[in-house]
């Protein structure tokens, strides 16, 4: 049997964002913005419609800043959690299962992750965050100790 990812369902589990100094920045010409992001992702084994399932979670944790005229100013704070349940079939080693887990299925996670951060902090009116890639196989080889290929 092949090894297979089934897709029952992806979505946006939670949503915060906060923007204490939006009144203050709006008509400022912007000097320059810095962003911080931070991303963790988590998996549980669940029964869903009677299958066993795995519900898999990339928290994310984005703060930026700016500096307006000579003042740090803080734009916004998002956190979130984009999430998915998906099945795994055909896979007999639990390392593999696990890496998938770890890397593929995050990789299926974060195009819908990157779309809602983008929009959410557009909506402010404030300078949106372009998320870049994250190489989630490079981070799962430096977490379990295995040279990265």
């Amino acid at each position: 049997m092949a090894k297979k990812i089934i897709i029952d369902t992806i979505y946006l589990k939670e949503s915060n964002i906060e923007t204490p100094n939006q009144v203050e920045i709006f008509g400022k010409e912007i000097a320059e913005v810095k962003c911080d992001l931070s991303c963790q992702s988590d998996f549980k084994k669940i029964f869903f419609d009677e299958k066993e399932t795995y519900e898999v979670g990339l928290s994310f944790q984005i703060a930026s800043s700016c500096k307006v005229d000579q003042y740090n100013l803080h734009l916004y704070t998002l956190n979130f959690i984009q999430s998915g349940l998906f099945r795994l079939e055909g896979y007999k080693k639990e390392d593999e299962a696990l890496e998938t887990l770890a890397v593929d299925i995050p990789n299926i996670l974060f195009p819908y992750a990157r779309l809602h951060a983008e929009l959410i902090t557009k909506s402010t009116g404030l300078h949106p965050v372009l998320m870049q890639e994250i190489d989630f196989k490079e981070i799962y080889y430096k977490e379990i100790g295995k040279k990265y290929k």
